[in-house]
Order: C-alpha cells, then structure tokens, then sequence
C-alpha cells in the first residue's frame, strides 16, 4: 500500500511545473506596483519574505532569484525545481504572485508567501501613473 500511494504521489509529482511556460498552470493571486525605483528592494524583501515562509525541520522549500531581461523572478520551490510560487518584479514596478494550480503546490499551504507578498507590497506600495 505504501509503495502504491509514493509511485503515486512521484507520477503527481512530474506534472508539476518547473517554468511558467504554460499559463494554464498559474493563477494569479496579487498584483501591484511599485516605484521603479525600489524594485531592487522590493525583490530583497521578497527573499526574505518567502524564505520565512516555510522555517520548520520537516520540510525544505529553498528560494531562489533569478535576474530577467524586465525584472527579476523570485520563487519558492519544492524538491529540485518544482515550482510553487512564482513572483515578477518589473523594472517598471508592476509586480505579481502566481501560484500553481498543479500538485504539489495545491496540497501546500502557500499563505506565507501570500502574506510576503501582500507586506512588502504595502511597504513599497506606488499608486499607478
């Protein structure tokens, strides 16, 4: 039964996204914007953010950053590269959280990262022009 239910749970477990390539597997849950100028900052408290979100022994979720041609991309993972959530932070101050809509990330709780999002956005909230 065991061994039934792990070969289930890894099968699951490739169909989890590991890019955002297909929009059908996100869901966006907040949008914002920030002065352009703060994005460097706004990208730190994110890091910082997300990387609180998960602080126990029982399970990993690394962070990782990665510089784009518009912005920066900050996400959460779970095991290798299977992405959970995923944050865009634009040069021009638009941001956004995407969560998946793919296992394993709808069996996480994700409302920490929710919560980072939602505080560095107030932090370094910027009405629109």
């Amino acid at each position: 039964m065991k061994r039934t239910i792990v070969a289930a749970l890894l099968i699951c477990g490739c169909m989890t996204p590991v890019s955002r390539q297909n929009p059908a597997d996100w869901e966006t849950v907040q949008t914002g914007y920030i002065p352009p100028t703060q994005v460097q900052s706004f990208t730190d408290c994110l890091m910082d953010g997300f990387g609180k979100a998960h602080v126990n022994f029982a399970q990993n979720y690394p962070v990782r950053q990665e510089r784009r041609t518009d912005g920066y991309r900050v996400e959460t993972l779970a095991g290798a590269n299977y992405i959970l959530v995923s944050a865009d932070i634009m040069f021009d101050g638009s941001v956004a959280l995407y969560e998946s809509r793919i296992f394993p990330a709808t069996w996480n709780d994700l409302s920490g990262e929710r919560a980072a999002f939602a505080d560095c956005l107030q932090r370094y909230k910027k009405e629109r022009p």
